[in-house]
């Protein structure tokens, strides 16, 4: 029997390659925050597949309301419509794209890796 030690689910209780799925899908949040910036005068840009498959090059093209709204919710990303999963709700669709919620473990792994990104190291 697999100990929470062992398998890699002692904080969230996610096993090890899904909590790299959503470590992906975080970070492809950050590329796409990335390219909202460098894109900053435009109303339109394109995006990447914010979907935890590793080979995913797949992009779209969003006006910037939709990606400001998409952004205000940790939990959310923007998946190919055909690379939704089954920790994932649909919230709304952006063409052959869907807005799609994390919830359970794999919601509150989201929201941790998120928040990560905003805190300084602790210095002791």
């Amino acid at each position: 029997m697999a100990t929470p030690e062992v398998d890699g689910t002692a904080t969230t209780g996610l096993p090890s390659f899904q909590k790299v799925s959503v470590g992906r899908q975080v970070l492809r949040r950050e590329l796409n925050d990335r390219i909202r910036v460098r894109n900053a005068g435009e109303r339109e840009f394109e995006v990447f597949c914010e979907c935890g498959r590793a080979g995913c090059r797949d992009g779209v093209v969003l006006e910037r309301d939709v990606y400001e709204t998409l952004r205000r919710v940790p939990t959310h990303f923007l998946v190919k419509r055909a690379h939704a999963g089954p920790a994932e709700r649909v919230v709304d669709t952006v063409g052959d794209f869907l807005i799609v919620e994390k919830f359970g473990n794999s919601g509150l792994e989201a929201i941790k890796l998120e928040r990560g990104k905003y805190h300084l190291p602790h210095i002791a």
